[in-house]
């Protein structure tokens, strides 16, 4: 079995996102890893090689640093930090209303990450031509 490594690393991360809290860092390597797998079963589910195609294509390796990234900074805004979605406020009679952006802290890639991939993307064969389109 090969030793599976994180696509993108700390400074990746801080340079797309805000510096780490030394208590954060080891918590975001371990997400990284984790967002990193994701995106390899994803792949791997849709019959690309992710490992490989970063090897061989300098771009794709930077898509795949980015995608990264953005999955393990959704991964850190949960309930914590208070980002939310959606916000509402009321004057009179007082009322306040907000929905949270990722509450359980979840990771998951976005249908725009999937489609920069080329997962839930379909090749159609029409003579000498290949034309690519999405599939919903």
């Amino acid at each position: 079995m090969q030793e599976l490594w994180a696509y993108a690393n700390i400074e990746d991360l801080e340079q797309r996102w805000r510096p780490l809290f030394p208590k954060e860092e080891e918590v975001a390597q371990t997400r990284l890893l984790d967002a990193s797998n994701l995106m390899r079963i994803k792949c791997r589910q849709n019959s690309i090689d992710l490992d490989a195609d970063i090897v061989e294509d300098e771009l794709v390796a930077e898509l795949v640093v980015k995608i990264c990234c953005n999955i393990t900074k959704r991964s850190f805004l949960t309930n914590d930090d208070m980002p939310v979605s959606q916000y509402s406020e009321h004057v009179g009679q007082v009322s306040q209303s907000y929905t949270l952006f990722n509450p359980s802290g979840d990771m998951y890639m976005t249908k725009e990450e999937k489609e920069e991939l080329g997962i839930g993307v379909q090749s159609i064969v029409c003579a000498s031509t290949v034309r690519r389109e999405c599939v919903t």
